[in-house]
């Protein structure tokens, strides 16, 4: 689940081999069921954002929060990607909880390209 903290409309896509699979969350909102992988890039203001890498089922030091459960994740205004404690249900209670930084989190971008 992708949590929208940037303040802005963000398109959360995976290319696909139909072309892509796509959640538009508005500021504030939430998708349901949509998640963040290897593929996944967000775009924003007319700009696509693509992040560094990180092992995310290898990620041990949530397992224990999260166990076999999808992770949720917030992006912030800075358009960073972190993760957060598995019991959180909306923007407004989302922390990012240091405890679980690691394995290449919080992600960051490491590509802006913009039309």
């Amino acid at each position: 689940m992708v949590f929208n903290n940037s303040g802005v409309v963000l398109t959360v896509f995976k290319p696909n081999e139909y072309g892509r699979h796509q959640a538009v969350v508005p500021p504030g909102g939430r998708t349901l069921g949509h998640y963040i992988d290897f593929d996944t890039f967000l775009e924003a203001r007319g700009c696509t954002y693509t992040y560094s890498r990180t092992d995310i089922q290898a990620g041990q030091g949530w397992m224990q929060d999260y166990g076999r459960r999808p992770i949720k994740v917030q992006v912030e205004p800075d358009m960073t990607i972190h993760l957060l404690p598995s019991a959180t249900r909306s923007v407004a209670t989302a922390r990012p909880l240091p405890s679980l930084h690691r394995n290449g989190f919080p992600l960051r971008v490491i590509a802006k390209v913009c039309r």
